[in-house]
């Protein structure tokens, strides 16, 4: 048993990386076949951004509804990946989120290349399982919809890969690239792209290497590479981007929203938004929806570390092991910092630490893999949690809704000739972003007092706003989801 297992890894070590790339492209085609619905929010209003962009031929600037979009500020490399991949392929689910499942597949690839450097085959592939099987990667927000977080997580992972190689080899090359990937980061998500900078100055501070780094000719062309990166955007910003009286926020420009408004108040301000509430215990929530039972081993081994360490305190031995991988220090001195900025944020969301949560996934199969060393069981109950938490995960996936895919196209015999359609208020952005794509006017109302002036015409609605409206003055069509759609006698 031993020679085959001696075997196996002899085949596919150095190979597992590729082979598991390859399994989650099939795993994605086969979930982008199913073409569940949009998501409300950023995803929605993303794919609205890309497809104004198609129209307008303004390649720098966000327009949603045909106005200048005062809400989302962020630069636009995703937009640019995202127009890309409609131009080849249409319009459609498939087409938004293609970016996010090709830079899923390389995070895969990427991470478990680092890993396999530092640890071998087993933690590599160990951390790719919890990361199949959990929100973490193949979530919303993250490999299954068309938002920032997964490209923006690729870029982390790659500048945290390209930092350890300089840390290691003294390659100035290395750092170049940390430098390159982090403002590829900051081209994504703007000024998300700094999060893993606190935690790599303490770790070079614990490591002692900080004043030697600093010091250094090749820091200083890396900081100037990642602040051209910075000021390149903020230059077309000031002469390309638009000006407007008053943004969502009050900002008067697209510089101002990125660098105060969506980033200093998300952090501090409570009036920011208020579709979320300061929780002291929001990672453990984060942890949570996204990990699948994952999390409890982390727990677990956050527990016997404690243990140790002051079991080893009271012994005056090493706290350390002389043994422990560099990237397992990295990982921890980068994501403590995030957990801790994100605990006291006044805005918080789960999908705020995707890019903590891949590292997190490495952290709990390093462990497994040093426990099965000692106690060779655990591979029974690591191997119960995996099927368990993939069934589960699998689930999740099949079961996304697809009702508003297939409502809401040419298709529908109501809506296949259909040129506009009247919506009272603005519709939501999922439905918003169907009806762009299949090129409807939508014309909004104020409220329900003017319909009788637009008789004849298709009417879009939710659920709620029914009670409103008298049922003699509509003839329901339609129903799907949570909406309607009627003609207004």
């Amino acid at each position: 048993m031993n020679k085959i297992i001696y075997r196996l890894n002899q085949l596919f070590e150095g190979k597992t990386a590729i082979i598991v790339a390859l399994c989650l492209f099939v795993l994605l085609i086969l979930s982008s076949g199913l073409k569940y619905d949009l998501n409300e929010w950023d995803e929605s209003r993303l794919g609205s951004n890309c497809y104004e962009m198609h129209l307008n031929h303004d390649y720098i600037n966000l327009y949603y509804n045909g106005k200048p979009d005062t809400w989302i500020a962020k630069p636009v490399l995703l937009n640019w990946l995202i127009l890309i991949s409609s131009n080849v392929l249409g319009f459609n689910e498939l087409s938004l989120r293609l970016p996010t499942y090709l830079a899923t597949i390389a995070l895969v690839y990427f991470l478990m290349r680092l890993i396999q450097q530092y640890e071998g085959t087993k933690t590599a592939f160990i951390t790719s399982l919890i990361l199949l099987t959990s929100k973490t990667l193949l979530g919303w927000h993250s490999g299954l919809t068309g938002d920032y977080d997964m490209t923006l997580t690729l870029f982390l992972t790659l500048s945290i890969s390209s930092f350890l190689q300089y840390i290691e080899t003294k390659n100035p090359k290395q750092l170049f690239l940390f430098a390159v990937f982090t403002g590829l980061a900051f081209y994504t998500k703007g000024t998300a792209a700094f999060i893993f900078i606190p935690g790599i100055a303490a770790y070079l501070i614990i490591k002692r290497k900080f004043i030697l780094v600093v010091k250094t000719r090749e820091f200083l062309i890396a900081s100037l590479i990642l602040l051209v990166f910075v000021l390149s955007w903020v230059l077309l910003l000031l002469i390309l981007g638009n000006h407007f009286d008053s943004s969502f926020y009050g900002s008067n420009n697209a510089v101002s929203i990125l660098f105060f408004d969506d980033t200093f108040r998300r952090i501090t301000d409570n009036s920011f938004q208020d579709k979320t509430g300061n929780n002291p215990f929001f990672v453990f929530v984060a942890m949570d929806v996204r990990l699948n039972l994952w999390n409890y081993i982390f727990y677990i081994i956050l527990f016997a570390l404690t243990v140790r360490l002051l079991i080893n305190t009271k012994s005056k031995t090493d706290k350390a092991s002389s043994t422990t991988s560099e990237l397992i220090e990295l990982s921890f001195c980068i994501t403590i910092p995030v957990f801790l900025l994100l605990s006291i944020s006044k805005t918080q969301h789960d999908w705020y630490l995707i890019p903590c949560f891949v590292f997190i996934a490495y952290i709990i199969a390093h462990y497994i893999v040093v426990a099965y060393v000692k106690y060779r069981p655990i591979l029974i109950g690591f191997t119960l949690l995996t099927c368990f938490t993939l069934s589960r995960h699998a689930y999740y996936i099949y079961s996304q809704p697809t009702i508003i895919h297939k409502t809401l196209n040419r298709n529908n015999p109501v809506l296949k000739n259909a040129k506009r359609i009247v919506s009272v208020g603005m519709p939501k952005h999922h439905i918003f972003l169907y009806l762009q794509w299949m090129q409807m006017k939508v014309i909004t109302l104020q409220n329900t007092q003017t319909l009788s002036e637009q008789k004849g015409e298709l009417l879009l609605l939710c659920n709620g706003q029914l009670k409103d409206i008298p049922l003699q003055q509509i003839h329901i069509m339609q129903r799907f989801d949570e909406f309607v759609i009627a003609r207004i006698n």
